[in-house]
């Protein structure tokens, strides 16, 4: 889990479906007793043809995770620098 504010973090996951590998994001806010609470989702998938590139589907599946937020510009350049700086 990455981090960028006191109580929100993002998280990635790697699976399958059929032949297909498939990243994960999750942007989650979590309270002071280790509750999480997913706020946001994106998931990206890759084509069976493709090669599979863990870096670029954690950003493609972040970006999509961010467009379902309210966060402005300066708080989305919190996350990407938190994902970043990792």
């Amino acid at each position: 889990m990455i981090y960028f504010n006191e109580n929100q973090a993002i998280n990635f996951k790697h699976t399958r479906i059929e032949d297909r590998r498939v990243t994960v994001c999750q942007i989650i806010n979590v309270d002071n007793s280790g509750n999480e609470l997913v706020v946001s989702e994106g998931a990206s998938m890759c084509n069976p043809r493709d090669n599979f590139c863990k870096e670029y589907g954690r950003k493609l599946s972040l970006t999509k995770a961010l467009r379902m937020t309210q966060l402005d510009k300066n708080q989305r350049k919190v996350v990407w620098d938190a994902y970043f700086n990792r």
